[in-house]
């Protein structure tokens, strides 16, 4: 019986006003501790998120190949990219790196759901292949009056293979691959592993570019910068032999998900990961 429902001169009798309060205080910590009790029991466990062990695999390795197909060196050396070229205004560089970002990012948002994700994903990689190939071969050759437009070009091309690719449909792929009831827990172990790479890129990529170019402690300005830009030359190479081997991952493991609704992946994850890939 609900205190509120009762007539105003009953509500008013002191005693009987006191055991109903108290009755309907019980009863609210009774249902708040069944829901306690039932929010423990349905709670997520990791051994719940690994039986789709292909599909937070695969999460994994994406977040992976994000970092480690060099998106953040090519974006720490884009101002000295464009220095190359002539552009001595660092502003040229960066509002020219965040365009082109832009406005791909915006064009995969609206292509993402005509052709499909796993297509956006190799043909984004393929093209960052052939740009830091293209970007290594220019930073690597004698210079030229054409060496730094060729890198400038080769740089937003990059960018763009990325944006259209890796830096959006990962992001929406993370929702397919992983039912609801546990994506919130695969999530947090997928970024977990992206800021870990990407840490990793920023504490050792100065170091292997002073390794690759041979940098001097005793050197000179001038073959500092010289060691340096051949340093970075190599390690692009490093990362266009990476992006080429995400480019088979992608095409061989990783599976389209256009259309599939995260429980119909999860069953399906079941039978096998592999026999969904087209």
């Amino acid at each position: 019986m609900s205190f509120a429902l009762l007539p105003e001169h009953v509500c008013n009798f002191k005693p009987l006003k006191l055991a109903l309060t108290l009755r309907h205080s019980t009863e609210l910590h009774s249902i708040l501790a069944e829901a306690k009790t039932a929010e423990r029991n349905t709670a997520v466990s990791w051994s719940e998120v690994f039986e789709n062990r292909r599909g937070v695999f695969i999460g994994c390795m994406l977040m992976f190949i994000q970092a480690f197909t060099g998106i953040n060196t090519v974006v720490f050396y884009s101002t000295t990219i464009f220095g190359f070229a002539g552009f001595k205004q660092a502003i040229l560089a960066t509002s020219s790196f965040a365009s082109v970002n832009f406005l791909a990012t915006i064009f995969s948002a609206y292509i993402i759901d005509v052709y499909g994700r796993k297509i956006l994903l190799f043909i984004g990689s393929c093209i960052m292949c052939v740009a830091l190939i293209t970007l290594s071969v220019a930073l690597l050759t004698p210079a030229s009056s054409s060496q730094g437009i060729v890198a400038v070009v080769a740089v937003l091309v990059y960018v763009f293979g990325f944006a259209i690719g890796l830096g959006a449909v990962v992001w929406v792929m993370m929702s397919e691959l992983i039912s609801t009831r546990s994506r919130s827990k695969a999530v947090s172990l997928f970024l977990v592993i992206n800021w870990v790479s990407n840490f990793c890129i920023g504490l050792f990529s100065l170091q292997a570019i002073n390794s690759l170019g041979g940098v001097e402690s005793d050197m000179t300005d001038d073959a500092t910068a010289s060691a340096e830009k051949r340093g970075v030359g190599y390690l692009y190479i490093i990362f266009a032999g990476l992006t080429f081997l995400s480019c088979v991952y992608i095409q061989v493991i990783v599976p389209e998900t256009k259309g599939m609704k995260p429980e119909d992946f999860q069953d399906s994850s079941r039978q096998g990961l592999l026999d969904n890939a087209h």
